[in-house]
Protein backbone atom coordinates (compact mmCIF):
# COMPACT_ATOMS: atom_id res chain seq x y z
CA UNK A 1 0.00 0.00 0.00
CA UNK A 2 2.72 2.30 0.49
CA UNK A 3 4.13 1.58 -3.33
CA UNK A 4 0.40 2.75 -3.83
CA UNK A 5 0.36 6.04 -2.27
CA UNK A 6 3.62 7.16 -3.46
CA UNK A 7 1.97 6.55 -6.94
CA UNK A 8 -0.56 8.32 -6.29
CA UNK A 9 1.50 11.38 -5.75
CA UNK A 10 4.57 10.87 -8.43
CA UNK A 11 7.26 9.40 -6.38
CA UNK A 12 9.03 6.43 -7.35
CA UNK A 13 9.04 3.90 -4.35
CA UNK A 14 11.75 1.98 -2.34
CA UNK A 15 11.01 0.26 0.34
CA UNK A 16 12.77 -1.17 3.05
CA UNK A 17 11.33 -4.60 4.62
CA UNK A 18 12.64 -6.09 8.14
CA UNK A 19 10.46 -9.00 9.16
CA UNK A 20 10.91 -13.07 9.27
CA UNK A 21 10.57 -14.44 6.02
CA UNK A 22 7.70 -16.78 7.15
CA UNK A 23 5.25 -13.26 8.13
CA UNK A 24 2.44 -13.33 5.71
CA UNK A 25 2.31 -9.13 6.14
CA UNK A 26 5.83 -9.08 4.41
CA UNK A 27 4.83 -11.46 1.12
CA UNK A 28 1.52 -9.21 0.99
CA UNK A 29 3.33 -6.14 1.01
CA UNK A 30 6.03 -7.22 -1.38
CA UNK A 31 2.98 -8.23 -3.99
CA UNK A 32 0.94 -5.01 -3.19
CA UNK A 33 4.32 -3.03 -3.99
CA UNK A 34 5.40 -5.18 -6.86
CA UNK A 35 1.88 -4.72 -8.20
CA UNK A 36 2.51 -1.14 -8.15
CA UNK A 37 5.98 -1.27 -9.20
CA UNK A 38 8.08 -0.84 -6.14
CA UNK A 39 12.01 -1.87 -5.42
CA UNK A 40 12.13 -3.84 -2.13
CA UNK A 41 14.97 -4.23 -0.08
CA UNK A 42 15.09 -6.76 2.68
CA UNK A 43 16.62 -7.15 6.10
CA UNK A 44 16.44 -10.21 8.18
CA UNK A 45 14.47 -12.31 4.94
CA UNK A 46 15.14 -15.17 2.96
CA UNK A 47 14.51 -14.26 -0.66
CA UNK A 48 14.25 -17.75 -2.09
CA UNK A 49 11.33 -18.03 0.15
CA UNK A 50 10.18 -14.47 0.02
CA UNK A 51 9.29 -15.02 -3.67
CA UNK A 52 8.18 -18.60 -3.52
CA UNK A 53 5.51 -17.26 -1.12
CA UNK A 54 4.82 -14.17 -3.06
CA UNK A 55 4.13 -15.84 -6.54
CA UNK A 56 2.18 -18.54 -5.14
CA UNK A 57 0.17 -16.16 -3.53
CA UNK A 58 0.20 -14.12 -6.94
CA UNK A 59 -1.06 -17.17 -8.75
CA UNK A 60 -3.76 -17.72 -6.69
CA UNK A 61 -4.94 -14.59 -6.96
CA UNK A 62 -4.90 -14.99 -10.89
CA UNK A 63 -1.88 -12.47 -10.86
CA UNK A 64 0.71 -12.30 -13.46
CA UNK A 65 3.06 -10.40 -11.39
CA UNK A 66 6.34 -12.77 -10.34
CA UNK A 67 9.09 -12.22 -8.41
CA UNK A 68 13.01 -13.94 -8.88
CA UNK A 69 14.65 -14.59 -5.77
CA UNK A 70 17.80 -12.34 -7.25
CA UNK A 71 15.65 -9.45 -7.68
CA UNK A 72 15.07 -8.92 -3.85
CA UNK A 73 18.15 -6.98 -2.76
CA UNK A 74 18.88 -8.13 0.96
CA UNK A 75 21.53 -6.63 3.55
CA UNK A 76 22.22 -7.93 6.61
CA UNK A 77 24.84 -5.70 7.68
CA UNK A 78 22.94 -4.00 10.43
CA UNK A 79 21.37 -6.72 11.96
CA UNK A 80 23.86 -6.63 15.06
CA UNK A 81 24.34 -9.75 17.36
CA UNK A 82 20.47 -10.28 17.72
CA UNK A 83 17.05 -9.08 18.05
CA UNK A 84 16.95 -6.27 20.58
CA UNK A 85 20.54 -6.14 20.80
CA UNK A 86 21.54 -2.58 19.53
CA UNK A 87 24.84 -2.54 17.68
CA UNK A 88 26.82 0.82 17.70
CA UNK A 89 25.32 1.90 14.68
CA UNK A 90 22.33 1.51 16.06
CA UNK A 91 22.49 3.49 19.22
CA UNK A 92 23.81 5.93 16.80
CA UNK A 93 20.79 5.93 14.25
CA UNK A 94 18.17 5.63 17.79
CA UNK A 95 20.49 9.30 18.81
CA UNK A 96 20.67 11.29 15.94
CA UNK A 97 16.01 11.11 15.12
CA UNK A 98 15.42 11.36 18.43
CA UNK A 99 17.62 14.44 19.29
CA UNK A 100 17.02 16.05 15.76
CA UNK A 101 13.20 15.65 14.88
CA UNK A 102 11.73 13.89 18.95
CA UNK A 103 11.19 10.51 17.13
CA UNK A 104 11.88 7.30 18.67
CA UNK A 105 13.34 4.38 17.47
CA UNK A 106 13.62 1.00 18.66
CA UNK A 107 16.72 -1.25 18.66
CA UNK A 108 15.07 -4.42 17.59
CA UNK A 109 13.80 -3.10 14.02
CA UNK A 110 13.66 0.78 13.31
CA UNK A 111 17.05 1.47 14.66
CA UNK A 112 18.64 -0.96 12.70
CA UNK A 113 16.80 0.25 9.61
CA UNK A 114 17.84 3.77 10.53
CA UNK A 115 21.17 2.63 10.76
CA UNK A 116 21.50 1.05 7.35
CA UNK A 117 19.27 4.26 5.88
CA UNK A 118 22.25 6.68 7.36
CA UNK A 119 25.12 4.51 6.06
CA UNK A 120 23.47 4.72 2.57
CA UNK A 121 23.09 8.61 2.27
CA UNK A 122 26.33 9.00 3.74
CA UNK A 123 28.21 6.22 1.52
CA UNK A 124 26.26 7.57 -1.92
CA UNK A 125 24.03 4.72 -2.43
CA UNK A 126 21.05 7.42 -1.63
CA UNK A 127 21.62 10.15 -3.64
CA UNK A 128 20.81 14.09 -2.27
CA UNK A 129 18.06 14.50 -4.63
CA UNK A 130 16.04 11.24 -3.76
CA UNK A 131 13.08 11.49 -1.35
CA UNK A 132 13.45 9.48 1.40
CA UNK A 133 10.43 8.60 3.20
CA UNK A 134 11.48 5.99 6.68
CA UNK A 135 8.35 4.27 7.61
CA UNK A 136 7.99 4.19 11.39
CA UNK A 137 5.58 1.44 12.06
CA UNK A 138 5.69 0.67 15.42
CA UNK A 139 8.08 -0.13 17.41
CA UNK A 140 7.79 1.97 20.78
CA UNK A 141 7.44 -0.72 23.38
CA UNK A 142 10.77 -2.17 21.97
CA UNK A 143 11.73 0.68 24.05
CA UNK A 144 10.70 -0.02 27.54
CA UNK A 145 12.43 -3.71 27.30
CA UNK A 146 15.66 -2.38 27.41
CA UNK A 147 17.13 -2.53 31.29
CA UNK A 148 18.01 1.20 30.59
CA UNK A 149 16.05 2.84 28.21
CA UNK A 150 17.45 6.50 28.61
CA UNK A 151 20.97 4.60 27.75
CA UNK A 152 19.62 4.64 24.08
CA UNK A 153 19.87 8.70 23.46
CA UNK A 154 22.64 8.90 25.39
Amino acid sequence: MTAAAARAVGLDCVLVLSARSADPPLQGNLLLDRLFGATVHFIRANPERAARLVNDAATLLGLSVRVDPPELITDQRFIGEGYGIPSAECLQAINLPARSEAILLDPCYTGKGMAGLIHDVRAGAISPDETVMFLHAGGAPALFSQSDPEALVR
